[in-house]
């Protein structure tokens, strides 16, 4: 159990670093113009598909 609540914080982290990256990049160069449309979906698909499945990608 220990190592499963390790391996579902690590990618919590990773994921959070991901958004926070993109999230520099586009203040930098479009001026947060990216931020007054809606996301596209395509882009949270794989990151919704990692928050919301773990188990998939956990060792078992």
């Amino acid at each position: 159990m220990n190592v499963f609540k390790r391996q579902v914080l690590k990618q919590l982290g990773i994921a959070l670093g991901v958004v926070a990256l993109a999230i520099v990049i586009a203040q930098i160069t479009k001026r947060a113009n990216w931020f007054s449309a809606p996301a596209p979906p395509n882009l949270w698909r794989p990151l919704e598909a990692i928050l919301t499945k773990p188990n998939r990608y956990s060792i078992s």
